[in-house]
């Protein structure tokens, strides 16, 4: 996403965007994986509509090379047989992994989900806050951060949910993965999250800074077993409007079209 939607001060967002102008002259086409950043550059009058164009983030999900559900859940738990609220980032404050641990601590003192963890594949300059607040919930034996591994999607399907805190995203990859690995989702309203998943079709959609809401959503897939089976037919389903094919022939067609 642009660079001036992150959380920065003021007049580093208005700077960005004068940077953003200044440049767009020079550039033949503005390329824009989300309907949502088009519309903020039009917004902003970045450059004029026709330069800008929007192509969706594409896979392949054949090429996905995923771990079974009992080999991922081994490799990255020694616990057993367990439920897994799992997700993949990198530890930046704009991930809003603060808020799935406070999530965890909500469902630990209210849920009766029976062996629940909170498995998060990632790191980066957040791990300290977040082993504190781990710490102060007393959640040392819930929630596992368990740094970056290679080919983190591999292992998307130990998780029984996947859970998007984010407070701000672009296209975020990891959504189109945890689709393919057919598991129920839960995401934040931010970015391209909304072009991609449909509230209470194929997911789960919350407000971002928002862990009662996260939890509630979470509760709610454990207790209806018809629903998390619904949300991952109508995710593979929608997954086809944003395979690889389609994103490599419409760059393909911007390419070519001057």
């Amino acid at each position: 996403g642009w660079a001036f939607r992150d959380p920065r001060p003021w007049w580093q967002r208005k700077a960005l965007i004068w940077l953003e102008k200044l440049f767009a002259p020079l550039k033949d086409k503005i390329i824009v994986n989300s309907e949502v950043d088009r519309q903020i550059a039009l917004k902003y009058k970045i450059a004029s509509p026709e330069k800008i164009v929007r192509i969706y983030n594409g896979l392949d999900p054949e090429k996905l090379d995923f771990l079974s559900k009992e080999e991922a859940s081994k490799k990255i738990s020694q616990f057993g047989n367990l439920t897994i609220i799992g997700t993949i980032a990198n530890f930046y404050k704009t991930k809003g992994l603060e808020y799935l641990i406070k999530a965890a601590h909500i469902l630990d003192s209210k849920s009766k989900i029976q062996d629940l963890r909170f498995m998060i594949i990632g790191d980066g300059p957040e791990r300290k806050n977040l082993e504190s607040l781990i710490k102060k919930y007393k959640l040392q034996d819930k929630v596992f951060l368990l740094g970056r591994m290679p080919d983190a999607y591999q292992y998307l399907k130990a998780f029984d949910v996947f859970v998007l805190p984010s407070l701000k995203e672009g296209f975020p990859w990891v959504i189109l993965e945890a689709m393919a690995a057919e598991v129920p989702i839960v995401a934040t309203k931010v970015g391209a999250v909304p072009e991609v998943i449909e509230d209470g079709k194929s997911g789960f959609l919350v407000e971002p800074k928002n862990a009662e809401n996260l939890a509630k959503k979470i509760q709610s897939l454990f207790q209806d077993s018809e629903l998390r089976s619904h949300f991952i037919r109508e995710a593979r389903e929608k997954l086809k409007d944003f395979s690889q094919t389609k994103m490599i022939q419409k760059t393909k067609e911007v390419i070519s079209s001057d």
